[in-house]
């Protein structure tokens, strides 16, 4: 046993180290969309994943010393624990702990951001085949340098956003078990209006804009034993476009096609890849320096991006007595729960029945007697 805690460890600490969560999914969910449901009280979610993206560069006129040919990168690592407060409760609190920023006298962050998440979901109806949730999150700019190429805009503000989810699932009591479909929509503030703008040479600039943007995700998933397939659509509007030195100012979608293996009960692997679906070429930023000018790099967001991720799930053994400890799965153990009390119930309502029959059998013998005893006296 303790060999196996051990090579859980490792596993999720190695994760860790090249890892980063987009969108600080956390709680229940993808890569990129969450579920309609939150964590139960007491459990412990920790999630970690890497997305990273790379290419040989080659020059499109002349060579430059000042943009050496090479292979350029796109990498982050991210941590994300997630815990259940209380019924439809949970709150996660993610760091992005690498962030290649590409900028010249900052090429990377250490750490990146801080994300915090408030969850309320598992709001359930017709007879739990449908969960919905809101959710809440603000990203506090914690990293020295912001507006890098090639991911999210960053804007350097405290940014903040809400959120709505709802999910559909096959199998409402093993949700893992049956084809799993979710939706997700929200609105994203980045909050930068009048504050200072990194730019990749080093020189900052005031926004004059306070960027706004749309969010939407969709997910499936379809389980084939320890193994299940999934695939997501995600992408972004803005309604309120951001100045024009801002390198990922683009409308964007993507799709991610992703599979999970699950070997043990605590512990889940995703691997997947990011396609991006959207045109490359530039809407809007312009008048900064960029690589594309020079180099054969994509002017916006990449054509893909690798995605790696490890879930490590623990219940705390006292919490998990609370819902009795012959049962893993809590949901499980909860409606258990409720169909034994309505048996239960049942039964009870049987034994009034059956005193009630015996009263009117005795009754009914009674009456017979009675009538008897008449018919003699008469």
């Amino acid at each position: 046993m303790r060999k196996l805690i051990l090579l859980q460890i490792i596993i999720l600490t190695c994760a860790t180290v090249y890892s980063q969560n987009p969108g600080t999914t956390g709680s229940l969910g993808f890569f990129h969309t969450h579920e309609g449901r939150t964590l139960l009280p007491g459990r412990w979610n920790f999630w970690a994943n890497v997305n990273y993206w790379s290419q040989q560069a080659e020059y499109l006129g002349a060579p430059s010393e000042d943009f050496p040919e090479g292979n350029y990168k796109l990498i982050a690592a991210n941590l994300a624990i997630s815990y259940g407060i209380i019924n439809h409760l949970d709150a996660t609190l993610a760091l992005r702990l690498y962030q290649e920023t590409n900028h010249w006298e900052t090429p990377e962050n250490v750490p990146d951001d801080l994300f915090l998440t408030i969850k309320s979901g598992s709001f359930s109806f017709e007879q739990g085949h449908f969960a919905g949730a809101l959710w809440a999150t603000v990203r506090f700019p914690t990293g020295k340098v912001h507006n890098y190429p090639w991911a999210e805009y960053a804007s350097g503000s405290t940014e903040y956003g809400f959120f709505g989810g709802i999910s559909y699932y096959y199998n409402p009591f093993l949700t893992d078990q049956g084809v799993g479909l979710h939706f997700n929509f929200g609105w994203w503030n980045h909050n930068e209006k009048d504050r200072e703008i990194d730019i990749i040479d080093a020189t900052t600039t005031k926004a004059t804009i306070q960027s706004q943007e749309l969010k939407m995700n969709l997910a499936m998933s379809i389980p084939a034993g320890p193994l299940q397939f999934r695939v997501e659509i995600f992408g972004g509007v803005y309604t309120n476009i951001p100045d024009d030195y801002v390198y990922s100012a683009e409308d964007y979608a993507f799709v991610t096609p992703s599979v999970r293996y699950t070997p043990l009960k605590a512990l889940s692997i995703d691997l997947g890849v990011d396609l991006r679906i959207s045109p490359g070429d530039r809407q809007r930023t312009k008048g900064v320096p960029d690589y594309s000018n020079w180099l054969d790099l994509p002017t916006s967001y990449p054509p893909w991006k690798l995605q790696v991720g490890v879930l490590y799930s623990i219940l705390p053994a006292g919490v998990k007595q609370q819902y009795g400890g012959a049962v893993d799965n809590i949901r499980i153990r909860k409606r258990l729960q409720f169909y034994e009390k309505v048996m239960t119930e049942k039964e009870k309502a049987a034994n009034i029945e059956k005193d009630i029959n015996k009263k009117k059998k005795a009754r009914e013998d009674a009456d017979e007697e009675i009538d008897k005893m008449k018919e003699e006296l008469e």
